[in-house]
Parts: structure tokens; sequence; C-alpha cells
């Protein structure tokens, strides 16, 4: 038995592969496995290190692991049309890690937005249809009694959702002007309906 896994180390990258691809010998592939596995692992911990993937040890075996059934599966694999194999695998572990992050980010920006819905609807349960007219109505009044209309001009674009460069773009000023509009208008808004900041 380790006479015929000895001869195995002797084999090259390609007369391994041929070996698995067309005799179906599963030695063969366990020593393209053993030799650049390791290799490659070892270029995934430094991609991963840069990410802020967590678990990034079960991640590393995870991509692993994809990385050996997306090679298994593709074509030139099947095929026996890679040329250099060490080459092809860690491409193909690239494309996995990459796939994997994108997962990640979308599932992130799944819950966020879960959790903004969430939020909505346990704000929305809070208060009743009448209750929150009243309370818009009132902030509208609050706005409306500041002294500044560039104050006034700010807080609706920053409730309309534009950040403090557009709202500067679009009064013609600076930003840090802008910040200081807006927090004192909120300060005199708190003020007029009597919350306490």
């Amino acid at each position: 038995m380790n006479q015929h896994l000895h001869k195995y180390k002797k084999l090259s990258n390609d007369e391994l592969l041929i070996a698995y691809i067309e005799e179906g010998d599963e030695y063969a592939y366990s020593e393209l496995y053993i030799r650049h596995v390791p290799k490659v692992s070892a270029a995934l911990k430094k991609l991963l290190r840069n990410t802020s993937v967590p678990n990034k040890e079960d991640a590393r075996k995870e991509i692993i692991q994809k990385t050996l059934l997306n090679l298994l599966n593709s074509k030139s694999f099947k095929e026996g049309k890679i040329e250099n194999f060490q080459v092809y695998l860690y491409r193909t572990m690239e494309n996995t890690f990459f796939t994997h992050c994108k997962g990640i980010k979308k599932q992130d920006n799944k819950d966020k937005e879960y959790q903004r819905t969430y939020s909505n609807h346990i704000r929305e349960d809070d208060y009743t249809k009448e209750e929150m007219e009243e309370d818009y109505k009132a902030l509208d009044e609050a706005i409306e009694k500041l002294s500044s209309e560039k104050q006034k001009e700010a807080i609706i674009l920053r409730m309309s959702g534009h950040s403090y460069r557009m709202i500067a773009q679009k009064m013609g000023t600076e930003e840090g002007r802008i910040k200081n509009y807006i927090n004192r208008g909120k300060k005199a808004i708190r003020k007029i309906l009597g919350i306490q900041p």
C-alpha cells in the first residue's frame, strides 16, 4: 500500500490529473490535494485577514470545501483542460472567496433591511395614525416657528434624506455651517415642543 502511495509522489501534477480524470484514481486526487491545498489555504488566510468576515477560521474551512467542489464540478477539470493545476486551483479558490464575501454582504444587507422594516412596524404599531399625524403637525409648526429661514430650509432638506454636503451645495454655503444650522434648529425645536435633551 505504501509503495502504491509512494509512486504518486513522483508524478507531476499533469500526470496525477490524468490519472484521476481518466482512471478515476482517488489516490491521484489525494496527492494533488496534499500538494496544493495547504498553499491555497495559506493564501486564503491572507485574503481573509483583510476582510470583516466573521469567524474567519470557519469561513476558511467552508471556502476550501466549496473550492474543491467547484473544482471537481468545473468543465475544464472534468475534461482535463487545465494547463497549470496550482494556478487553476488558486483562481477557483479566489472566485469562491469573492462569492462567499458577496453572500455575506448580501445577507448583512437583508438583515439591515429587515431590522429597518421591523423597527418601522414597531413605531407604526405604537402610535395610532391620528397620534402620528399630530406629532408631524406639531413638528411642522415647530419648524415654522424657527427664526432663521436657513435653519428651516436646512432641517427640511435633512429630514428629506439629503446629506449635509448636498444641502450645502443646494444652499450655496459650507457643510460646517449647515451642520450648525441643523444643530441649533434641533435645539430650538426641542425647546418649542418641550422635549428635554
